[in-house]
């Protein structure tokens, strides 16, 4: 691989010892594929100088330096700069220190005392890239975390990984009564699904999109959740108004066609009402009819109305008189 296309790394090497620190180098001038620019140092003072100046994508650190000794060597560095990696060269090949140190923020721990072919080989690359994977899913936690939609991480067994505080507000739970717990609700990778849920004594709806994704080196889903309740109460408020204007506009229909039958009917009885004596019996028969058509035509008033074609005045009503 030519050298410009090789990938190239900043390092920091924190030794006192001369021949470790060859050792060092010897081993990592023995990676293919990487170009280290690495900058020499024999005391913590000088190392933490040089962070607060300089990137720096990995440190290769001696616990015990003339001006720090320990885990406390350790922790300054890692105060000083929390998004690098670090990898620990300990003449103490103690399981105990190592766990201690990973704790504290290593990625590595190797001993002087092992093999030279492990010493950097085996461990350095992994480490760093390691560190850079951590960062990148930290980078992708805060995004997530910022966003304003309910997002979730379930693995393999529905069990909750990661909830951002949308999702928390979203189903009114605290972090710890959801994150490790197993989600109630299907996941159903790369399609929507609905469910429904309480929160506050109301039933809630819901749609989930879920895609596939690693997180911390298994897989598992993203789910991105939103309520959707108002939205259906809206839609079903809407079909509600639609079916209403579908019923008003048949509603004027009718009226229209009734209140043709009704001119008819009253221009007959009236004509009738004209010829019938007035002391003949038929004439009671006849005002009937015009009462009837009265009625009627206040129904398709009361029709029109309902289309809102014809505002409806208020006016008193005997409830006697309509029962």
């Amino acid at each position: 691989m030519r050298a410009q296309q090789k990938s190239a790394f900043k390092l920091l090497l924190v030794e006192d010892n001369p021949g470790d620190a060859d050792l060092a180098r010897e081993r990592l001038s023995d990676i293919p594929d990487y170009v280290f620019e690495i900058n020499s140092v024999t005391r913590l003072e000088d190392a933490l100088s040089v962070l607060r100046e300089e990137p720096v994508d990995a440190v290769i650190l001696d616990l015990n330096l003339p001006d720090s000794r320990g885990l406390d060597t350790l922790r300054r560095l890692r105060r000083i700069r929390r998004e690098m990696a670090i990898i620990v060269l300990s003449g103490e090949a103690d399981e105990s220190l190592r766990r201690q140190a990973l704790s504290e923020g290593a990625q590595e721990f190797l001993s002087k005392s092992e093999p030279t072919s492990r010493l950097i080989a085996r461990s350095f690359l992994y480490a760093v890239e390691r560190h850079r994977v951590q960062e990148q899913h930290k980078q992708i936690e805060r995004i997530v975390s910022a966003n304003p939609d309910a997002v979730i991480v379930v693995d393999e067994k529905r069990i909750v990984r990661f909830a951002n505080t949308a999702a928390l507000t979203l189903f009114g739970l605290p972090a710890g009564n959801f994150v490790g717990q197993r989600l109630p609700y299907e996941v159903i990778e790369n399609e929507v699904s609905e469910f429904t849920f309480e929160k506050d004594g109301r039933t809630h709806t819901a749609e989930m999109r879920a895609a596939p994704l690693e997180w911390n080196g298994e897989q598992a889903l993203l789910a991105s959740i939103r309520d959707t309740t108002e939205q259906k109460l809206l839609a079903e408020q809407l079909l509600q108004a639609q079916k209403m204007e579908a019923l008003g506009l048949l509603a004027g229909g009718v009226a229209h066609d009734i209140n043709n039958l009704l001119t008819v009917i009253v221009a007959c009885a009236t004509f009738l009402s004209d010829l019938v004596d007035a002391n003949d019996p038929a004439q009671r028969d006849v005002k009937q009819i015009l009462n009837a058509t009265d009625r009627a035509e206040s129904l398709v008033s009361q029709l029109l109305a309902l289309t809102r074609r014809k505002a409806a005045p208020p006016r008193p009503i005997d409830l006697a008189e309509t029962m």
